[in-house]
């Protein structure tokens, strides 16, 4: 057996080895010379259109609208509807898009829980019931059908309807286990 002897091309280590086409001394000098030498490719800045006002503007991740309409509520996922000022959005709207989409009855609120998420995300802090912050819901303390369909978005989703909750608590509260009055007021 014949023994080879090499210098590493990171460190400059000599080193013996059996094969001949080795160039480091370790794993850990390849790794450090490749990352030098040959740096990964940088991300693409990509531009986008924006799906609510048509404006362009530079996409970090997956937004699809530009920061502008996120601040100001201006919503239109895929509704059909006009890009507005989502706030004067009725629950009627999202009611007659899904029966004219043949949408089944389960449906019809989805996006309004969507923008609420979206509204109301800065509550999104802790449960309310036992602090727990890793993953809270946003829930409605009025029941989104028993408003009527002439309710606003605005009305809907104002903070002082919105509660924050862990999963747990949030399933007590819609299975009567804890009521309204034992969670404590957000801070």
């Amino acid at each position: 057996m014949m023994l080879y002897s090499k210098t590493c091309q990171a460190c400059s280590f000599e080193f013996n080895i059996k094969e001949k086409t080795r160039k480091f001394c370790s794993r850990s000098c390849a790794a450090k010379y490749n990352n030098k030498h040959m740096p990964k490719r940088k991300r693409k800045q990509v531009t986008k259109t924006c799906t609510s006002c048509a404006s362009s503007f530079r996409r970090q991740k997956r937004e699809t609208r530009c920061v502008t309409c996120v601040e100001n509520g201006v919503y239109r996922r895929h509704t059909g509807l006009p890009a507005v000022n989502s706030q004067n959005l009725t629950l009627g709207d999202f009611v007659q898009y899904h029966q004219r989409q043949g949408h089944h009855k389960s449906l019809y609120f989805c996006e309004v829980r969507a923008y609420c998420r979206l509204r109301n995300d800065k509550l999104r802090t802790a449960c309310q019931v036992c602090g727990y912050s890793t993953h809270v819901d946003l829930c409605h303390l009025t029941p989104l059908a028993s408003f009527p369909l002439t309710a606003t978005l605005g009305e809907v989703n104002a903070p002082e309807n919105i509660l924050v909750l862990c999963r747990n608590h949030h399933w007590e509260l819609d299975h009567g286990i804890i009521s309204v009055k034992e969670i404590p007021k957000r801070v």
